[in-house]
């Protein structure tokens, strides 16, 4: 749960339902550029989101040997692979409400599979076993 992230497609989780600022830098070989937009979003803890989020993705299997199955109610914008410290392990465009990610080459492990939706990003924990 950072408050911050460096990550090109950010997760960010807020436990407490309120209003939160959103800082943007942008930072290249000409400079830097902050952003700050105050009351920016509004979090509501207590919409049942966890139910919802449940019945709209499904994966499978888990554990995985060499293919993942991602199926969802609602098309499917990105899927991201992390590890557990947030490195980006794979990163794939989608514009259908399934699609499958090849992980025969990866280590066994934990992985993290962000599912992003036009409206929301989704995130499962997934064991890589061979």
């Amino acid at each position: 749960m950072p408050e911050a992230s460096t990550a090109q497609h950010p997760l960010i989780t807020y436990l407490v339902s309120g209003y939160y600022d959103v800082t943007l830098v942008v930072q290249n070989a000409n400079g830097t550029d902050t952003k700050t937009i105050q009351d920016f979003i509004f979090v509501d803890t207590n919409i049942g989101f966890a139910e919802y989020e449940r019945s709209a993705i499904k994966v499978y299997p888990n554990p995985a040997k060499d293919l993942i199955n991602v199926k969802a109610a609602v098309p499917i914008v990105a899927t991201e692979l992390t590890d557990l410290s947030g490195r980006s392990i794979l990163y794939h465009t989608v514009s259908a409400d399934n699609t499958q990610l090849q992980v025969g080459s990866l280590q066994n492990g934990i992985y993290l599979l962000k599912i992003y939706t036009a409206d929301a990003c989704f995130t499962r924990r997934i064991a890589l076993l061979r």
